[in-house]
């Protein structure tokens, strides 16, 4: 019967020490008074070359490699996939007539980072974006953002670093912040000429 003690608090222990490590990977939910808006990233002129595809990397900084942020196609949306919520990304433009999908497969299928990083580096390519990292920000409740849409212009020549337009989408209560005092003054208005 001792044993059996034992066993079932050694079992709890262990449950109780997995516990923190599962959720280790899980989004720290935000403090009261706090919410988390999402941030998307977009290039807004692929079209002026016809020439290129890009494609969304992780390149080396502090976040993980290819192991977990895979390289992504970027469709004519423009939309830069994130990936994993530690992913720190470039954008690479790839002239159309060295881009093989095939490669990309392969180093998003490779498990080893120096492997993978030897293949892509083989590819030709220019960073036209360096260093995306944000996937969300944490505002205070009474912030009116629902999300932040940054736009990138490109040129060949130049790596931007910096986003070329920031638009903060707003939701329904924006709207209505100004709806209800438009309508009381309306109402103000249409009593004082009721009177007269």
């Amino acid at each position: 019967m001792e044993n059996k003690k034992i066993a079932i608090g050694f079992l709890v222990l262990m449950i109780l020490s997995v516990v923190p490590l599962v959720r280790a990977d899980l989004s720290v939910p935000p403090t009261p008074g706090y919410k988390d808006i999402l941030i998307y990233n977009y290039i807004e002129n692929m079209e002026d070359y016809p020439d290129y595809i890009f494609v969304s990397a992780p390149i080396k900084g502090p976040g993980p490699s290819f192991s977990m942020c895979s390289i992504t196609k970027i469709d004519e949306t423009g939309l830069i996939i994130m990936g994993y919520k530690f992913c720190y990304l470039s954008v690479f433009a790839i002239k159309k007539s060295d881009f093989d999908q095939d490669k990309m497969d392969l180093i998003n299928s490779e498990s080893d980072y120096e492997k993978a990083q030897e293949i892509f580096d083989s590819i030709p390519k220019k960073e036209v974006v360096k260093g995306i990292v944000d996937r969300s920000e944490r505002v205070t409740i009474t912030d009116l953002r629902t999300e932040i849409k940054n736009y990138y212009t490109l040129d060949l020549s130049k790596i931007k670093t910096e986003p070329d337009k920031i638009i903060p989408e707003k939701g329904f209560t924006y709207y209505l912040l100004w709806l209800i005092p438009i309508l009381a003054l309306i109402a103000i208005i249409i009593i004082l000429i009721k009177r007269k």
